[in-house]
């Protein structure tokens, strides 16, 4: 029993080690021309004009909800388990086209487009550094800069923070984050496997610390 104990001490002190080395501060940079110039080039590395251009575009965000997103109509039909609702941000009149369980049209409703916002940042969040309501600071890093980003409206949850950790050609390699929805602040995930559609350039792959990964599957682009 005693090294029983002595073994289950150990692994829960690497694991407060592990966990406490996932958390990063939040720094602080310069704002204005330089932060503006650092988010251009990020902008051109990803080909924002290409993707301004693209309409529709659909993707499996973690095995569990699926989308077809129509960016030209504002649309989006939403599949999660035997659920699946028609949003028209246009309109706002959205349908529930399938529901299951005991949750009234309203909460369908309301968690599609929790869906929406999340996936789709997770699909396209590189594309939306100049977005309105968003506030930009270039921050020193190695030998040139990150990207911090807060967004103060829009989404789920205004406030949340981002660090972006760019290449030497300014793609994202990784990010930081510091949301309401993560419990480990400035914890990093990557932006890898980086594929071209239709001129726009897009990373599903985001692995974070240990066997955490934040995956997207099924993208095509038209």
């Amino acid at each position: 029993m005693k090294r029983i104990g002595l073994a289950l001490l150990v692994i829960f002190i690497i694991l407060i080690g592990w966990v406490a080395m996932q958390f990063h501060s939040l720094s602080e940079g310069q704002s204005g021309d330089v932060a503006d110039e650092v988010a251009r080039k990020m902008l051109e590395s990803v080909n924002y004009k290409a993707f301004k251009k693209i309409k529709k575009i659909s993707w499996t965000f973690r095995g569990k909800s699926h989308h077809e997103w129509n960016k030209k109509a504002r649309t989006d039909r939403v599949r999660w388990g035997n659920n699946e609702v028609f949003l028209d941000f246009k309109s706002n009149d959205h349908e529930v086209v399938k529901g299951g369980g005991e949750l009234t049209d309203e909460e369908l409703i309301k968690q599609a487009i929790g869906h929406f916002y999340n996936d789709s940042f997770w699909l396209a969040a590189p594309f939306k550094v100049m977005d309105k309501g968003v506030e930009r600071q270039a921050v020193e890093w190695e030998d040139g800069y990150a990207l911090r980003l807060t967004y103060t409206s829009g989404g789920n949850t205004p406030g949340d923070s981002y660090l972006w950790i760019l290449d030497e050609n300014h793609r994202p390699v990784a990010w930081r984050l510091w949301t309401s929805n993560t419990s480990i602040k400035g914890i990093e995930l990557g932006w890898t496997d980086w594929q071209p559609h239709k001129g726009a350039w897009f990373a599903p792959i985001h692995p974070g610390p240990g066997p955490i990964s934040i995956d997207i599957t099924n993208l095509r682009v038209e």
